[in-house]
């Protein structure tokens, strides 16, 4: 089955989705859609008529974790508002179905993040001075 071009390319749908919540005001959502890096994933298959299937995906924005945290409190509004606004979009396509937005944190490969986590719980790594005797701001 020949899929849609949103599930093969999503970037022209994501750019009208930043643009329908940019003209509503919605900074939060038109961020995620602006930071986040897509992956259209198929999750299954639904029976839509005697002889005719659909099939079903998911559409993944792996935010960058310092987005994921400040934007953590709410996410499930705004995975809904995403879904909402892209099945308007998409309900033309019968045989493709977006079924889900899930936003989750990025896996970016970090070779030294054992010793960059290890310097963090040791406290060696900060933007704050620390305020000692020995160790007196310049």
């Amino acid at each position: 089955m020949i899929q849609t071009r949103f599930f093969a390319d999503p970037e022209p749908v994501l750019s009208t989705l930043a643009r329908l919540f940019a003209a509503e005001g919605e900074a939060r959502e038109v961020a995620i859609l602006t930071y986040s890096t897509p992956e259209v994933i198929e999750s299954g298959t639904v029976q839509i008529g005697w002889d005719e299937y659909a099939t079903e995906h998911t559409l993944y924005l792996h935010a960058q974790v310092h987005l994921y945290t400040q934007m953590k409190e709410g996410l499930e509004a705004s995975e809904a508002a995403i879904l909402s606004r892209a099945q308007t979009i998409l309900q033309k396509f019968k045989a493709d179905r977006l079924i889900q937005v899930k936003i989750i944190p990025a896996v970016v490969e970090d070779s030294q993040w054992r010793d960059k986590a290890a310097a963090w719980l040791a406290g060696k790594v900060t933007n704050q001075g620390r305020v000692r005797s020995d160790n007196v701001a310049a």
